[in-house]
């Protein structure tokens, strides 16, 4: 497959970043996950929109314009196309980080830095995914917290990320073969590692406040989703004896869509299985994208 590195194509295996880069010696990195249904992306402009807000906010400026970036994903795309095994999609990676950090980097390598820009694609692996779409997933709460807003804010996607990862072995530790939710310094619920959680009370689906979470596109598909079917919902705190008296709660993300968190620290959520609000809202985005997406995962032959 190909990658995009700083203006080149060139084999994703051949597509390396220098150890004095500011996004490996120090995690300076932003970042956006894409996916394609049925070839095409899914909600481009929302992604390069909230790419070009992360970059504002550490104050860096991109290589290319919007209209650029735009369209830098669908040449990921075209040409990789031929890689993606039948009945499969794509899953698009791109990142951005300062480039060279001075200290590090030999002489040459400052003289004319610019931004490092990397695209990249890859088959999405569905190995797993016919049984969470159709029993439901686990999730441990963890003694981890969100990363506080005033240390990084929340509406910036990155990948400084090592809370994340600490969270998933904790999780792991806790309750085998769950994932992570964290909870915010104030106690409530935040987020899981990659993911946003929202839950659903009496048929109201209930999201956290916004300055607590990431702009989440899946979260913001799932609202104007839930206008369309006639389902409301509202931004209100969650705490964790709240999310487990949940009807149902939804783990949001883009390479699932939409998955139903059937357990969380070893106690059933609702009745145990995917529930009402789940199959709806799965059935309409499903419809939306011309892609059975839990028949995708079930069929998966990689």
């Amino acid at each position: 497959m190909l990658a995009y590195l700083n203006g080149n194509w060139i084999d994703y295996s051949e597509a390396h970043i220098p150890p004095w880069d500011y996004g490996f010696a120090m995690g300076v990195a932003v970042t956006e996950q894409l996916r394609t249904f049925n070839g095409d992306l899914f909600c481009v402009d929302w992604h390069i929109d909230r790419l070009l807000s992360g970059l504002d906010i550490i104050g860096l400026t991109c290589p290319l314009d919007r209209p650029q970036l735009i369209d830098l994903p669908q040449q990921v795309v075209r040409k990789n196309r031929d890689d993606i095994p039948p009945g499969g999609d794509m899953g698009i990676g791109i990142c951005l980080t300062p480039g060279p950090l001075t200290k590090f980097a030999p002489a040459a390598a400052t003289e004319t830095a610019t931004p490092t820009l990397i695209a990249y694609g890859y088959p999405l692996n569905f190995t797993g995914l016919a049984d969470l779409y159709t029993k439901g997933m686990s999730l441990s709460v963890v003694e981890t917290r969100e990363v506080p807003d005033a240390c990084v804010p929340r509406q910036l996607k990155c990948r400084s990320r090592m809370h994340y990862y600490l969270a998933e072995q904790e999780a792991s530790k806790k309750l085998p073969g769950s994932r992570a939710l964290l909870l915010d310094v104030d106690g409530n619920v935040a987020e899981a590692a990659v993911a946003t959680i929202v839950i659903v009370e009496q048929g109201r689906v209930i999201v956290p406040p916004a300055a607590a979470i990431l702009p989440g596109t899946s979260l913001k598909y799932v609202m104007e989703l839930c206008e369309r079917e006639n389902i409301a919902f509202a931004r209100e705190p969650i705490s964790p004896s709240r999310l487990q008296a949940a009807d149902e709660v939804l783990w949001l993300s883009t390479p699932v869509a939409i998955l139903p968190v059937t357990q969380i620290d070893s106690r059933k959520i609702g009745c145990g299985q995917p529930g009402p609000a789940f199959t709806t809202l799965m059935a309409r985005w499903s419809n939306d994208v011309n892609v059975d997406i839990i028949g995708q995962a079930t069929n998966d032959k990689t």
